[in-house]
């Protein structure tokens, strides 16, 4: 394991039989439910010639992975930390796997975080790639004492305890011949996959065949098909043409798993069908022409390749690529939606819209829902001003156009509400006012739009709402679209689409300093769920009704937190007037209490999995 509390990683298979979830700390664990995504309206309606590639695969294998940027508390007070590589085309994307050249890659809880809320699912790494770790891997099918498979145990633990959702299984070293069965990995697999539970994935990369060879096949042939069969998902290499793909598709029809089969894409190129960089649009036409799903190894290219020069431009004209043969995913679940534009860093922080610290900063667990459609010039990102974080969208229109910003499928309700915060000047003229529209799609198919203007009494941060009742609508429609219009100088601070909810705010109890550990922690009440609640996405089994914490030292920022617990400086005084606020998933802020803060010298290093010990 590392050195670091920071990042969790296991460098050998020793260090895998070892692990024990015990020893999880709390900071490493993601706190956010995977957002179940509605299905995309658009692809209901789509043919067969016209139907863009329905889910997308990136692997993120970043300049060897486990930044500062990545760390479970983030970095906060640094200098110029510079532009950060964060991933704002998450509607693009339906699986993110963390990938390093570790032997058990365990992706940080920011990225976990962050891909769930967008309703991405995230997978680890189990990586044997050289002689040294084939021998090792001669230990992967070893048994315990009721027969079952040690390490399949242990890799589903692991995405239990720390709250991902499966793994990629990357072979590129042959295992000792005397240890190696194909029917054994098969059931391997097959146990692995039933450890992970409802929800969990295995995705096999194509490098291993059934003849313990690595001999990547550029697709499905007889000597991996049987990995797909037992694991679900498959990963081809990057090599392929026409040939290959055209077998690879007929393959995956017959054995029913055309969802399941990712063509890969390497963005650096090498033997890619169209050179990498912003060629993959190449590949990714005929991989949507074939009707199979795709892969991207290393989209960071558009950080790395150009020494992160630019890097916004680049990132933004790479994903436009992607976007033409990649079918976009709604934002929030049927349920509603919130966002309020952070982009995981920044210069300064606001809470409520006041400025509370001018420091730099960087968490990338905290990374909102970020705008679908491109800007067109029609709206900015703007670090100037906030509400919660440290961005708001600028909008920045021509009077009476309509620009959208965001695919939901929000279930229709007649008490559902639209919520917003928004600070600037709205015309009072009918002809350039300005205003917030979203877009009923019914059972009939008939779409209707509907808008409410900003209507600004100040220049300060003003909350409105407003009934989404419509009598045409019924519990089958649905909100598919939600954007603004018209001109105007308005900075938006938030949305929320959400049902009306008369349940009381959570509760923050008073913080306990460990000396010994050298944290902090506290608990939050109620424990238990509500029934609705626990079916949604707005309740954590770690943080419960809080989404993260603002960790106050007196009047001073000191960090966030997606746990409850945080993790002090080696030198920081544990003493003090330590104050934790909590932030709801709908973005209402929670103030603890200013209570002595009870220090104890409990000469314990980590602390309990959830909330309410």
């Amino acid at each position: 394991m590392p050195a670091t509390d920071q990042f969790i990683y296991l460098s050998s298979m020793q260090e895998l039989a070892d692990w024990r979830p015990e020893n999880a700390s709390a900071t490493h664990v993601s706190n956010t439910p995977l957002v179940a995504r509605p299905t995309p309206s658009s692809s209901l309606s789509s043919s067969s010639s016209t139907r863009k590639i329905q889910n997308l695969l990136i692997c993120h294998d970043y300049r060897g992975g486990y930044h500062p940027s990545e760390s479970a508390q983030g970095v906060f007070g640094a200098g110029d930390m510079g532009d950060e590589y964060t991933a704002e085309y998450l509607h693009l994307t339906s699986t993110f796997i963390y990938f390093s050249h570790k032997r058990v890659s365990i992706p940080p809880a920011p990225w976990i975080n962050t891909c769930h809320r967008s309703g991405v699912r995230v997978l680890g790494t189990f990586l044997v790639e050289n002689s040294e770790a084939s021998r090792e891997a001669g230990r992967l099918f070893e048994r315990g004492s009721e027969g079952e498979f040690l390490f399949a145990s242990q890799l589903a633990l692991i995405a239990k305890t720390y709250g991902f959702d499966g793994w990629l299984l990357n072979m590129e070293s042959s295992l000792p011949p005397e240890k190696w069965s194909a029917n054994e990995m098969q059931r391997f697999i097959d146990e692995l996959r039933a450890g992970l539970g409802d929800g969990g994935g295995v995705v096999w990369y194509d490098a291993l065949t059934i003849l313990n060879q690595v001999h990547y096949q550029n697709g499905l042939t007889l000597l991996n098909a049987p990995f797909l069969s037992a694991a679900g998902e498959f990963f081809a290499n990057y090599g392929w043409r026409a040939r290959e793909l055209a077998s690879t598709t007929a393959m995956a029809a017959a054995m029913g798993l055309e969802d399941g089969v990712f063509m890969g894409i390497d963005c650096y190129g090498r033997g890619s069908l169209g050179g990498g960089g912003f060629g993959v649009g190449i590949a990714l036409e005929e991989i949507r022409k074939a009707g199979l799903q795709a892969a991207l190894f290393a989209p960071g290219w558009t950080w790395e390749h150009y020494e992160g020069k630019n890097f916004r431009n680049v990132e933004k004209k790479f994903w436009g690529v992607v976007a033409q043969t990649v079918e976009p995913k709604p934002a929030g679940d049927k349920d509603g939606f919130y966002t309020s534009f952070n982009r995981g860093f920044g210069s300064g922080l606001w809470v409520q819209g006041k400025k509370v610290t001018a420091a730099n900063w960087v968490h990338l667990g905290a990374q909102s829902l970020l705008p679908h459609f491109p800007s067109e010039g029609n709206w900015t990102l703007d670090t100037t001003c906030a509400y919660l974080g440290a961005w708001s969208l600028k909008l920045s229109s021509r009077p009476g156009a309509f620009i959208p910003l965001y695919r939901l499928g929000v279930n229709w309700a007649p008490d559902l509400v639209l919520e917003y915060t928004f600070q600037g000047s709205a015309s009072a003229n009918p002809s350039q006012a300005t205003g917030i529209y979203w877009e009923l799609l019914h059972p009939s198919g008939r779409k209707t739009r509907h808008t409410e203007l900003f209507i600004s009494e100040s220049t300060s941060w003003q909350t409105s709402s407003v009934l989404l009742d419509d009598e045409d609508s019924t519990l089958n429609s649905l909100v598919t679209e939600l954007g603004f219009f018209g001109g105007g100088s308005i900075n938006l601070g938030s949305l929320r689409l959400s049902k009306l909810n008369e349940a009381p705010q959570p509760t923050i109890t008073p913080v306990v300093a460990h000396e010994d550990a050298q944290k902090l922690s506290w608990s939050v009440y109620p424990s238990y769920p509500t029934s609705e609640a626990a079916s949604s996405s707005t309740w954590s089994e770690q943080t419960k009704g809080l989404q993260y914490f603002l960790v106050w030292n007196g009047e001073v920022l000191r960090g966030v937190a997606f746990a409850c617990e945080f993790l002090l400086d080696a030198a920081e005084p544990v003493g003090g007037g330590w104050r934790v606020d909590g932030i709801t998933w709908g973005g209402e802020v929670v103030r603890g209490p200013e209570q002595p803060v009870d220090t104890v010298a409990d000469g314990v290093g980590r602390l309990q999995l959830v909330a309410d010990a």
